[in-house]
């Protein structure tokens, strides 16, 4: 819930820090120049009611590292910049929010999670149990019809299966490629 005045959408070209889509309810407005990052933190209970038209939401949340930003001393970021165990549990924004919230890293800097510890999470998790898709605590927004955030880590071994599939999946279209370069021609005759 903030102020609007001023604001000029989600996609103006303005960096005046109401349109450079980095600001939000829960924002980080990270230059990266702090090698401890942004660890261990978490927001419980957040709750914006609609109120008919005098709430309004830009952004929910943007979480990263703009090294560029208007807001940045021009201090030197750091190689790594950490940005794990964030937990956003028990939120209820009944505003419907006018842009998209986002997740950055505009320096390749950002080391996302740490071991199978997940960067952000948008549900309680101890109060949950991912393994059979239960998430309590879930970030929710709007409440006709209600909707919620849903991320998920990818960790290396997700990368590896997928790039396992991928390259099965290459595998076989140079297959059929082969197959159909050798079968055209015997049917065009």
């Amino acid at each position: 819930m903030h102020n609007t005045q001023g604001f000029q959408g989600c996609s103006s070209s303005k960096d005046d820090g109401w349109s450079d889509e980095r600001g939000g309810v829960v924002c980080t407005r990270s230059c990266g120049q702090n090698k401890g990052g942004l660890s261990d933190a978490t927001i419980s209970n957040l709750y914006i009611p609609e109120i008919g038209d005098v709430n309004s939401v830009a952004t929910s949340f943007a979480i990263g590292v703009n090294k560029n930003g208007y807001f940045c001393n021009g201090g030197t970021p750091v190689d790594h910049y950490p940005i794990n165990n964030l937990v956003f549990e028990n939120w209820n924004i009944w505003v419907n929010p006018s842009c998209k919230s986002s997740v950055y890293d505009d320096a390749s800097m950002v080391e996302w999670g740490s071991g199978t510890t997940p960067s952000v999470t948008f549900f309680s998790p101890k109060d949950s149990d991912p393994s059979n898709c239960d998430f309590q605590g879930a970030v929710s927004f709007s409440s006709d019809p209600q909707y919620f955030v849903c991320g998920k880590l990818l960790l290396l071994d997700d990368l590896l299966s997928m790039h396992q599939f991928l390259t099965f999946v290459l595998i076989i279209l140079l297959i059929f490629q082969k197959v159909l370069m050798i079968v055209m021609p015997l049917l065009i005759v």
